[in-house]
């Protein structure tokens, strides 16, 4: 995790328990995982979404992104796909799954999870593989930007916007 960002833990399987609110405390977020929650039937899915999605309402964070860990199936769940998915765009939220595979694995759900919301797919056959995919998903959030502006263009007029970072590069788009 990049320094200053805020990390929440859920954790979800016939129930949808929060394990730590979003917060900077590594310490925090270590003891929160030192006690993993005992396994349970059901993989409430789109529950652990909703919540997952009201802690970053609630936290009132201007942009995130959530990494989702499971097998694909859900089992359970009060919330829908549809739900789920129309939170995490109103709030413009990120959801970046990672599959594990087992005997209940689909990935289609969580291929179409990540590219509804702009997040993207990952997938792990045993949870040794889990190290390098979180590796590669933390370098790639830790190096995005978030750049808001107000445009003083008149509406409907043609807006081409160009963005310069010193020793990084630029980067040129229009609407």
């Amino acid at each position: 995790r990049g320094q200053g960002e805020e990390i929440g833990l859920v954790a979800f399987n016939g129930g949808v328990r929060v394990l730590q609110q979003p917060t900077r405390s590594a310490s925090s977020l270590q003891t929160a995982l030192a006690h993993p929650p005992a396994l349970g039937y059901g993989t409430r899915i789109y529950d652990a979404l909703e919540s997952a999605l009201a802690l970053i309402k609630k936290a009132k964070l201007s942009t995130a992104a959530i990494v989702l860990l499971t097998d694909g199936a859900d089992v359970g769940s009060k919330t829908t796909v549809q739900r789920a998915v129309a939170l995490a765009k109103a709030r413009n939220v990120r959801i970046f799954t990672v599959g594990l595979r087992s005997k209940s694995y689909d990935p289609h759900l969580l291929r179409s999870l990540a590219a509804e919301t702009g997040g993207a797919y990952a997938e792990a056959s045993s949870p040794a593989q889990l190290a390098p995919i979180y590796t590669s998903l933390s370098g790639r959030l830790a190096s995005e930007y978030v750049l808001q502006y107000r445009s003083l263009a008149a509406p409907k007029s043609q807006v081409n916007v160009q963005v310069s970072i010193s020793g990084f590069g630029s980067s040129t788009s229009s609407y």
